[in-house]
């Protein structure tokens, strides 16, 4: 079986279902035992702008560890993050975890409904032949406790629940026909009965008295969903007293942390009060500095004598808050000095505001400075600075389609018009959203307070329970309320705090002084110079794809700025140029041949870096040959001239140009940037036995000259080298258009470091850069990385000569002239090989 028998039956060339029949595909070959075929359909739906899902990672996880793919734990571990409970994520973990991370991934599918039967039936037998003598999946909603235990053994089985109190216990009649999942030799009883779902806490499994198994209940409740109780006022409501709530339980010195910057902001509020819920902390020294804290008079502390889960210890604390304003907040997160004037002032902004969230570092979508991630927590004097910036800008808040509940304030009218605190979601994750969600059903907006920046370290509530609870209960969110995957979705194209981000950044400018690179978005040089500077480098990146220039500025490594954008007419580039003018640039470096627009000229004249030239591109739609990598010097003629100073060669055509040019500009010297050549390799490259013969064809980026390009070179291969096939390495226009020709395959974008084992089980044996392709110097470095022979256009007007077993192409010739010069090539390559 080959990748084209296995989607036969599938529609791997339908645009809509293309992705998923890819994963099916792969599934089918993998159970044909052709790992390596399998590994190739599931890597491209990795690589697909549709972002793969937990199911799409587990199994090229496993189509790549039987394959020979390096990185196949990476996927395994980012499967598992994305969604501890999908059921093909802990199959796949029951075939290539460690001992315990079986175990823990038999465990979960036990708890997941999602789960096949023949799923359970394998995790059922892991635990028994691993020691285990029972399983339980149990759910307690309101007064009903359903699901199942299964256990090996013989004996008396008594399920035990236990609480404040005498347990409650339920003798066990096991059916063999009760779960169609039983492996042979166990046996099962289903569990349906009611109890009090906030006084049981644990089930405990006993054979003959003695105990077996056991599993906290974390009870869970529909019993907020009554209708809401009011709407939003037409005018702002009188400001009511403040009550800030810090549910503990773990991380001594974050929860310390967190309340001494509490206490600080609450000390001389004479109507604010501090309540912290400790729900029955099993950390000791925490518990003895809330008592001496409550003891000082300094806190309110209520304490839970048995966890109750952040959404339980919040219902106790919101039963001590009466007709407050309420701020929660977790106990990793710090508030700044003044945090609770700005969130007050932003909650009465407007009548029908209900929940403010402040900016964080990490809080979803008021994330600063990369959105939608966990930035990395900063040191106190940074966030500081990041705070009082936030604190002089323009405090009027911007809508959010839900707030986050790390520092979530909730005005008083809105808590009264929702009720309680949903309790449907156990232990914590989406009650905060679900709270806000039924805010708006009300005519509450959530909104952001961007003149606020508080640190939130993050997980430190639930740390490794954290990936379980959030898929567990955003199924449940996602039930409740359909509507907003679509809601948040357009909330993150619109991205309306942007302007707030680039307003902050814009203040701050950034770090040590350093290498400023300029380019055009997608320019080719751009990902080598990157590599260069290992990161180390702001970028300027501007484009004229709109018809109106523009450019973004990005700091190194994901840190600010990350939202600065500018116009390059005349108002935009003034203020670019007064930006650039006032911060610290060791140097800049222009990549690339495309001319730079006037306003990008005029702005980068208000600096006073010294400004070098990078070569290996060509100019986008450049037809001759002649000066087009020489193009660059074309900034000699503009204001920057007298700052020039290196022209950097980042691959040989352009290196062998400039240091044979006779009238470089005054005051440049040629610096040569091409990596060291790789050794030879002690032995030639091997091709898998299942892979056919594989021409490479370069295509970082989407372009009509190299799907044209690779057409013509697939009519000719058919018949120069029927077996053989032509791999396009990164992205096409037309990829299913391409893949349709029967002998192309696409592989998506992939990183540098997976370069040498993508294409070792590809199957690589040459490349070749379509002519009209800018990516000169990524084509040169891949192929001496890797010791390929590379195919490429000649734009040296002959003065290069290729190497022995490189082909050089007449940029001059049309796309079918190439074709047949590559096809013969690589054809007399493989008959060499051959013979």
């Amino acid at each position: 079986m080959d990748p084209t028998t296995a989607g036969q039956t599938l529609r791997l060339d339908d645009r809509e279902a293309h992705a998923g029949s890819l994963t099916l595909a792969a599934t089918r070959l993998l159970r044909a035992g052709q790992p390596r075929k399998a590994f190739e359909l599931a890597d491209r739906r990795c690589r697909m702008d549709a972002p793969p899902g937990p199911a799409d990672r587990a199994i090229r996880a496993l189509a790549g560890r039987l394959a020979g793919w390096p990185f196949w734990q990476e996927d395994l571990d980012a499967a598992l993050r994305a969604d501890p409970l999908d059921p093909t994520v802990n199959a796949t973990l029951l075939r290539l975890g460690s001992p315990a991370a079986r175990r823990e991934a038999a465990l979960r599918l036990v708890a997941t409904p999602d789960a096949s039967a023949h799923a359970l039936e394998d995790a059922l037998a892991h635990l028994f032949e691993a020691g285990e003598r029972a399983a339980l999946r149990l759910d307690l909603v309101d007064d009903r406790l359903s699901g199942w235990i299964a256990w090996t053994g013989a004996g008396a089985s008594v399920l035990e629940l236990e609480g404040p109190g005498e347990p409650h216990r339920l003798a066990l009649t096991p059916s063999a026909a009760a779960l169609p999942f039983l492996p042979p030799g166990s046996q099962a009883a289903l569990i349906e009965t009611r109890l009090p779902f906030e006084r049981v806490r644990r089930a405990v499994l006993r054979i003959d008295g003695a105990l077996v198994a056991e599993t906290p209940l974390v009870g869970r409740s529909r019993r907020g969903d009554g209708p809401l109780k009011g709407t939003a006022p037409q005018t702002v409501p009188p400001r009511a007293p403040l009550l800030v709530l810090v549910p503990v339980y773990e991380d001594f010195e974050a929860s310390a942390a967190c309340i001494e910057a509490a206490i600080a902001e609450t000390g001389g509020r004479p109507a604010t009060r501090l309540l912290v819920v400790d729900d029955a902390s099993p950390n000791p020294e925490l518990a003895r500095h809330l008592r001496a804290l409550a003891e000082q008079g300094r806190i309110e502390l209520k304490r839970n004598e048995i966890n109750l889960g952040f959404t339980g210890a919040v219902r106790r604390g919101l039963a001590e808050a009466g007709q407050s304003d309420v701020l929660l907040l977790n106990a990793d997160a710090i508030l700044p000095s003044g945090a609770l004037d700005r969130l007050s002032a932003a909650a009465y902004g407007a009548p029908d505001i209900g929940t403010v969230t402040p900016l964080s570092n990490n809080g979803e979508y008021t994330s600063f400075p990369r959105p939608g991630l966990a930035n990395p927590a900063l040191p106190p004097e940074e966030a500081a600075r990041i705070d009082a910036v936030a604190g002089r800008l323009d405090p009027f808040p911007v809508d959010l389609p839900t707030g986050t509940g790390f520092c979530l304030y909730l005005r008083h009218d809105a808590r009264a018009a929702v009720g309680e605190m949903p309790s449907i979601y156990g232990r914590g994750y989406f009650e905060d959203m679900e709270f806000c969600l039924r805010a708006r059903e009300a005519g509450f907006r959530s909104v952001c307070a961007p003149s606020l920046y508080v640190t939130h370290h993050g997980s430190l509530s639930f740390g490794t329970e954290k990936a379980a609870l959030v898929s567990k209960n955003l199924r449940i969110l996602r039930q409740r309320f359909p509507a907003t995957r679509a809601d948040c979705a357009a909330y993150v194209e619109a991205d309306p705090l942007r302007a707030a981000r680039a307003a902050i950044e814009a203040e701050l400018g950034f770090g040590p002084s350093l290498p400023l690179l300029v380019a055009r978005e997608g320019g080719a040089l751009l990902p080598v110079r990157l590599a260069d500077h290992s990161a180390g480098a702001l970028q300027l990146l501007w484009s004229s794809a709109s018809g109106r220039p523009s450019a973004r500025l990005l700091g190194p490594g994901g840190t600010a700025p990350q939202s600065l954008r500018f116009g390059l007419d005349e108002d935009g580039a003034a203020r670019l140029g007064a930006y650039l003018a006032a911060v610290s640039i060791e140097r800049i470096e222009l990549l690339g041949a495309d001319p730079l627009p006037p306003g990008l000229l005029a702005a980068l004249g208000s600096t006073t870096a010294a400004i070098d030239l990078v070569f290996g591109d060509i100019p986008l739609g450049a037809h001759s040959p002649e000066g087009a990598l020489l193009a660059p010097f074309a900034v000699a003629q503009t204001r920057l001239a007298p700052r020039l100073r290196h022209a950097i060669a980042a691959e040989t055509q352009s290196f062998t140009l400039l240091t044979e040019a006779p009238d470089l500009p005054a005051g440049m010297s040629v610096v040569d940037a091409r990596p060291a050549p790789e050794p030879e390799p002690a032995r030639p490259r091997s091709r898998p036995a299942d892979a056919p013969a594989s021409l490479g064809l370069l295509c970082p980026q989407p372009m009509p000259g190299a799907d044209a390009f690779a057409r013509a070179l697939s009519g000719l291969l058919h018949v120069r080298a029927p077996l053989a096939r032509i791999v396009l390495l990164g992205r096409a226009m037309d990829d299913l258009g391409l893949i349709a020709r029967g002998n192309i395959a696409v592989t998506g974008a992939f990183a540098p470091h997976e370069a040498a084992d993508l294409l070792r089980l590809l199957g690589i044996d040459a490349l070749v850069l379509p002519p009209a392709s800018p990516f000169l110097a990524e084509a040169e470095r891949m192929a001496s990385a890797h010791a390929l022979p590379l195919a490429a256009a000649d734009w040296t007007f002959g003065q290069l000569l290729p190497a022995p077993s490189s082909l050089l192409l007449d940029r001059s010739d049309r796309d079918a002239g190439n074709a047949l010069a590559t096809a013969d090539w690589f054809a007399h390559r493989l008959q060499a090989a051959a013979a």
